[in-house]
């Protein structure tokens, strides 16, 4: 994907039209990322973006307590750099483009929220065996005519969220039920077996298992 430059707001000379241009653009990217269903990497690229943009609008009141101005933003510890003003316009602007980025980004994380939940519905997600340890086990995808096995660590909802959540791919088997059946008999020791379907169209790292291991964590509360 092709991100947003970190200092694309913050970089001089600042010409009011050419940064909305350069806006407007990455948003048209991430609408069309959200149609093709690439979830977690554009869910990171807004979050991370609407950081950036919120450190600049809440910095507003101290900056112009300040009467001074944002020059860049150290990205390694997150600091934002200042200077004094020369143009108060220029600055003025700035901050309208930010209030402007801020309303479109929110408006995207809000379309994003939506597919989320119409996967989640869509999701035919199933327990295999009635485990006492909810929080540890394996997943099964079936997908393109093999059994796609994972085995998922959920952590206890304190200080988490569903990020936490572990899947870790191990390897490619026969669709075949009797083979499953015989694995999870193997592996029955309290571990929780889950069973999905794949949905056709959708990506199965950028989608499918992020919108499953957020429905795992949020069974676990």
């Amino acid at each position: 994907m092709n991100e947003l430059p970190k200092n694309w707001l913050t970089e001089m000379p600042f010409d009011y039209e050419f940064k909305y241009y350069i806006l407007l653009a990455q948003i048209k990217r991430l609408k069309e990322s959200i149609l093709e269903h690439k979830l977690e990497s554009t869910l990171e690229d807004i979050e991370s973006s609407l950081v950036i943009l919120y450190d600049i609008k809440y910095a507003k009141d101290g900056i112009e307590n300040k009467d001074s101005k944002i020059i860049g933003i150290d990205f390694d510890n997150m600091e934002i750099e200042f200077d004094y003003p020369e143009d108060n316009f220029t600055v003025e602007s700035m901050y309208e483009l930010c209030d402007v980025a801020i309303g479109l980004y929110e408006g995207l994380h809000s379309d994003l929220r939506k597919s989320w939940r119409i996967v989640s519905k869509k999701l035919k997600l199933s327990n295999l065996t009635i485990g006492s340890i909810k929080n540890n086990g394996f997943l099964y995808i079936r997908n393109k005519g093999k059994l796609l096995k994972y085995s998922i660590s959920i952590p206890l909802p304190f200080n988490t969220t569903w990020k936490d959540v572990r899947v870790r791919y191990i390897d490619k088997i026969p669709d075949d039920l009797s083979e499953l059946s015989i694995f999870i008999k193997e592996n029955n020791d309290g571990l929780r077996h889950y069973w999905c379907e794949s949905i056709d169209d959708i990506p199965l790292n950028d989608c499918l298992i992020p919108v499953i291991k957020s429905v795992l964590y949020k069974n676990l509360i």
